[in-house]
C-alpha cells in the first residue's frame, strides 16, 4: 500500500540517486587521468556494483529464492529485462565517453533532459496526463538542474565544448528515457535482482568492448594502482 511516508522515502531515494550519479563524472575524470579507459571504467563500476548486489541478495534471501524469482517470471518480463541490460549498458558507455570528451557539466546538461523525454512520452502514450501541475513541476525541476549544472562551469577549469561529447550525453538521455519507459515490462522481478542483472550485463558488455578495442591490459590496468581500485 502506498503511504505518504513511503512517498517521501521514494523521493529521497531519487534525490540521493541523482546526487550519486552526478558525482560519477568527477570520479571518472580522476580515473581517466590515472590512465583508465572509459569502457574499462564502466566495466569496473558495473562489476563492483554487481558484486555488492550479489552479496546483499545472498544475505537477504539466498540464491535459490533469487533464481526462483527470475525463473518464475514470464517470457515478456525476461525479454524486458534483457532489453534493460542493453539499455543500461548503452547509456553508461555513452555517458562515460561523453565525460571523457567534453566538460562534465555539459555532458550532464544533455543527460538530464531525459525527465522531459519521459514526461512527454508518458503523455503521448497515455500513461500519465501531462496536466498544468506536472508541467510546472517538470519546468521547475529542469530549471533547477540547468542552474546547478551551469554553476559547475564557473570554475577555473577551461570549458571543453565537444559536439560528439554533448551528442553522447543526449544519446545517453534517450537510452535512459527508454529504460524508464520500458521498466514496467519486468515489474514482477524484484528490483534488486533486475538492477543486478543490468549490472552483470553491463560488466560483460563493457569488459568485452574494452578487450576488443584496447586489449586485456587496459581492462586489468587498474589492478596495478591500489588508489585507482579504491576509487572504482
Amino acid at each position: 500500500m502506498s503511504t505518504p511516508r513511503a512517498g517521501w522515502i521514494g523521493a529521497l531515494a531519487v534525490v540521493a540517486g541523482a546526487a550519486l550519479f552526478g558525482s560519477l563524472g568527477v570520479a571518472s575524470r580522476f580515473a581517466y587521468d590515472a590512465g583508465v579507459e572509459p569502457f574499462a571504467f564502466v566495466a569496473w563500476r558495473a562489476a563492483t556494483g554487481a558484486t555488492a548486489i550479489v552479496v546483499v541478495v545472498g544475505a537477504l534471501y539466498g540464491p535459490r529464492a533469487a533464481w526462483a524469482n527470475l525463473a518464475g517470471s514470464s517470457r515478456s518480463a525476461r525479454t524486458g529485462l534483457l532489453l534493460a541490460v542493453f539499455l543500461g549498458s548503452a547509456l553508461n558507455l555513452a555517458m562515460f565517453l561523453a565525460f571523457e570528451r567534453t566538460t562534465i557539466a555539459l555532458a550532464l546538461l544533455g543527460f538530464y533532459t531525459y525527465p522531459a523525454m519521459v514526461a512527454a512520452a508518458a503523455g503521448i502514450l497515455g500513461r500519465e496526463r501531462l496536466d498544468a501541475a506536472r508541467v510546472v513541476a517538470l519546468a521547475l525541476a529542469l530549471a533547477g538542474m540547468v542552474a546547478v549544472v551551469l554553476g559547475g562551469l564557473t570554475t577555473t577549469e577551461p570549458v571543453r565544448i565537444d559536439a560528439l561529447g554533448i551528442g553522447l550525453g543526449l544519446l545517453a538521455a534517450c537510452f535512459q528515457a527508454t529504460f524508464v519507459l520500458t521498466s514496467h515490462r519486468y515489474a514482477t522481478v524484484r528490483a534488486d535482482l533486475s538492477i543486478g542483472a543490468v549490472l552483470v550485463g553491463s560488466a560483460i558488455i563493457s569488459g568485452t568492448l574494452t578487450v576488443a578495442t584496447s586489449g586485456v591490459d587496459a581492462l586489468v590496468q587498474p589492478l596495478g594502482q591500489p588508489s585507482v581500485v579504491v576509487l572504482l
